[in-house]
């Protein structure tokens, strides 16, 4: 899944399509990652993978 998206913010719905998950799925993934300080979310439903 990390490798679905970048450290560049992206759009939820473009990682998803990248990881090949339904949104559901994307989005419980995605927040276990910034649970974990993976994942920093932004405004806009974007999302980065941390550096």
């Amino acid at each position: 899944m990390r490798q679905a998206f970048s450290p560049h913010p992206m759009p939820i719905d473009e990682i998803a399509r990248a990881a090949g998950l339904n949104a559901a799925q994307c989005n419980a993934v995605l927040m276990e990652l910034e649970l974990a300080g993976e994942a920093p979310s932004y405004p806009g439903r974007l999302v980065a993978r941390a550096i």
